[in-house]
């Protein structure tokens, strides 16, 4: 269990609570070494235990894979808990959502592009279905620190503005400087950032509910591809993660085309960090 002196070094995301344990979904005989140094830097940082989760089709109460891998770390790493949960189900993304806390941060970790297109459908279902946060590392990132600055992506919708609480929440623990990028497609050649004066607004204004930070700027790109745009702010930042909100309902088209946050997953040198969310306080205004 948990102790609430233990809690003190751990953020709170999403609300007053803060994160209690990480669940980390991984196959039953082996984890990606990066994925692996990464959680465990989390847990120690704010001194939480590690769930191991293994979902299959098999009904046994013990998964013999999945003890194996988890002594193998609690012989690599023995001053870090380790607990396990063996889910078994058809639908990862739903299996998991079922044994997660309500104050859990589930941390994701993917080797290569084509894994992460199975895997990214189940991380989509985590966010939707589980209500808390959850830290995606793709196949090109590497978590090295936890007090560098953090990127967040802002689109103006009420979904994306969850990733508010993050940044807070991170801050406060850690101190880090944040940025808040919006990235507008551009209107013509001539098309400086005072024609956009809605998008200085709205930024100015999140600027300002993060108030007490201390360290929180903001950027507008003016781009057709936010993907690239934010990858390659959060690059020449040096960020140390990328936050992003998403919806918290099933939607075809994104399932088809892929997220924004989900194409940061892919492509950024960061971990993003994701928490959906049904209601955010403030959406971007219609420009006149």
């Amino acid at each position: 269990m948990t102790s609430e002196s233990t809690l003190e070094h751990s953020p709170a995301l999403l609300g007053d609570k803060r994160v209690s344990e990480i669940v980390f979904p991984v196959t039953a005989k082996s984890i990606h070494e990066r994925g692996e140094s990464a959680a465990v830097m989390l847990a120690q940082t704010w001194q939480l235990p590690i769930r191991l989760t293994h979902v299959d089709e098999s009904v046994e109460t013990i998964d013999l894979g999945l003890e194996s891998l988890a002594e193998r770390l609690r012989h690599r790493y023995p001053l870090q808990e380790f607990a396990t949960t063996h889910l078994a189900g058809e639908q990862i993304g739903r299996s998991i959502c079922e044994t997660i806390k309500d104050d859990s941060l589930v941390f994701m970790t993917t080797q290569n592009a084509n894994e992460w297109r199975v895997k990214g459908s189940a991380a989509e279902e985590v966010l939707r279905c589980s209500g808390v946060p959850l830290m995606m590392m793709g196949p090109h990132a590497s978590l090295t620190n936890l007090e560098g600055e953090i990127v967040i992506g802002l689109d103006g919708s009420a979904p994306s503005e969850v990733s508010l609480s993050l940044a807070r929440g991170l801050s406060q623990i850690h101190g880090n400087r944040i940025w808040l990028v919006t990235v507008a497609p551009p209107l013509g050649r001539d098309d400086p950032i005072s024609h956009r004066p809605h998008l200085v607004k709205y930024l100015e204004d999140r600027v300002a509910e993060l108030g007490g930070l201390g360290h929180v700027g903001w950027e507008i790109i003016l781009s057709n591809d936010p993907v690239s745009a934010i990858d390659q702010f959060a690059r020449s930042r040096g960020a140390s993660l990328i936050l992003a909100g998403s919806k918290d309902r099933a939607d075809p088209y994104r399932q088809i085309m892929g997220s924004i946050t989900m194409g940061l997953v892919a492509k950024a040198q960061q971990p993003v960090l994701a928490a959906a969310a049904a209601l955010a306080p403030k959406a971007l205004p219609e420009s006149d």
